[in-house]
């Protein structure tokens, strides 16, 4: 049984972590946008100077468009809806648009640019749920360092969706490596 003063201490507390989650989250929303577009001048530093360069921002705006969409989804943290959402694109792209777009009318190169903005898209808003997903399901984490003794199961599990995005930035980070040295390799 708790005392009087226990339970208005322990409601203190969850008032308290309730105030606490809006800010938070926002900022290390934030903060992890900011990460991501750092991985995204990798990208435009490798493309700098080369005929690529003009498709760049729309792949950054793509990119950035699946992101958000991404945060909305997970932000529901329904499982069975990310699952659903991610078998619905799934289908959407490899069956529909892509026969919607070659049947199409328009000329080889507008089809061209809507295969190639679609395919970042879905590609990229799958892995993000499929990074969320690898991070909702850790169950045991040993951090030997002290300064990281932060992070653990509950760490994980609640903030799967920023370090999602930042494991895609990573990932944009090495991506961005190759691109200039495939770059490099056929001089554009």
């Amino acid at each position: 049984m708790e005392t009087r003063t226990q339970k208005n201490e322990r409601k203190r507390r969850e008032i308290r972590k309730m105030i606490l989650v809006g800010p938070k989250l926002l900022i290390s929303i934030g903060l992890t946008f900011f990460i991501y577009l750092l991985s995204m001048v990798l990208w435009v530093r490798a493309l700098n100077g080369t005929e690529l360069m003009g498709v760049l921002a729309p792949i950054i705006t793509v990119n950035i468009a699946a992101i958000g969409f991404f945060i909305m989804v997970g932000s529901g943290h329904l499982r069975f809806f990310a699952y659903f959402t991610k078998s619905f694109f799934k289908i959407l792209f490899t069956a529909w648009v892509v026969v919607i777009i070659q049947f199409s009318v328009v000329d080889k190169l507008t089809q061209n640019v809507w295969v190639l903005f679609s395919v970042f898209f879905f590609v990229y808003f799958e892995v993000l749920l499929e990074l969320n997903d690898f991070f909702l399901n850790v169950r045991e984490v040993n951090v030997r360092w002290k300064w990281l003794s932060f992070i653990n199961n509950d760490f994980i599990n609640s903030n799967s969706i920023v370090l999602s995005i930042i494991t895609l930035a990573v990932i944009n980070a090495g991506i961005s490596y190759f691109i200039e040295d495939l770059i490099k390799t056929i001089n554009l």
